[in-house]
Parts: C-alpha cells; structure tokens; sequence
C-alpha cells in the first residue's frame, strides 16, 4: 500500500516538474523545439570580476547583462508556470533581461512567430523553453 501512494507522488510532482522546463504552448504545430547544450561556463566569463561596469552585480545579473547586451530577447506571459520559472532563475537579475510580455503585446509577438513561452530570440535563432543561465549564455554568444 505505501509503495503506491510513493508512486502517486512520483507521478503528480513529474506532472509538476515537466511542464516547466517544457514551456507553454498554445497551440500551432509540434514543431521539434531546437536545444542548446553546451559546457557550463561561469558569469566570470562573461565579465572580468574587476569590471567597474558589472562590480556590484551578482552572476546572475551579470549573465542577464551579456543576454541583453548581445540582443537576447525573452518573449513569455505572466500566466505561464515555465515563464515564471525562467524568471525566478535570474532571481534580482531579472531586471536586465529584455522581456516581452505577449499578453501585453500580442501583435509583436505574433509577427516574431512566438508559439510557445518563455521563448528566447537572438540573432535569428530562438528557443523554446525554460532553461539554466548557462545555457542561455551559451545561446546568446556570452563568451
């Protein structure tokens, strides 16, 4: 009896778990969504430690700096668990990234083909989906 109430829990908190790294779709094809998997790398790299620019900002400030000085831009909705995700993985750095809010500017988001949230477009690329900072920098050429 104990290994299936186990099981139950396993089960609900996967249903928890997946749809935030997965993202929100809300509806279009089921295009294969495209994955960057790279080396992690440190916010370091990204900016010398002595920076006088970036001194007081925590890493995850500093990746959201390279993301927006490199021209990363995050399309999403407020009422999208892996959104919310995304966001809460720049913790006080979220402040840097440029984000748009497709609830709010639906016709912009529409004509950049966005899909599904978070969605991050760089230079003609864009992914879909929650994922870590490093992989972001990686994305974006944060290097």
């Amino acid at each position: 009896m104990k290994k299936h109430h186990l099981v139950r829990w396993a089960a609900a908190l996967l249903a928890l778990v997946v749809p935030l790294t997965q993202g929100c779709d809300f509806g279009g094809s089921s295009e294969e969504k495209e994955r960057v998997y790279g080396t992690p790398v440190s916010a370091d790299q990204f900016f010398p430690p002595d920076s006088p620019t970036t001194a007081n900002l925590s890493k995850e400030a500093k990746v959201a700096q390279c993301l927006t000085d490199k021209g990363a831009v995050m399309y999403g909705t407020e009422w999208c668990p892996a959104t919310q995700h995304q966001k809460t993985l720049f913790r006080d750095g979220f402040s840097y990234v440029k984000y748009v809010d497709c609830d709010k500017q639906e016709s912009l988001c529409a004509k950049k083909g966005i899909r599904s949230y978070p969605t991050w477009i760089c230079r003609d690329r864009s992914i879909s989906g929650s994922y870590p900072l490093e992989a972001l920098a990686v994305f974006a050429g944060c290097d």
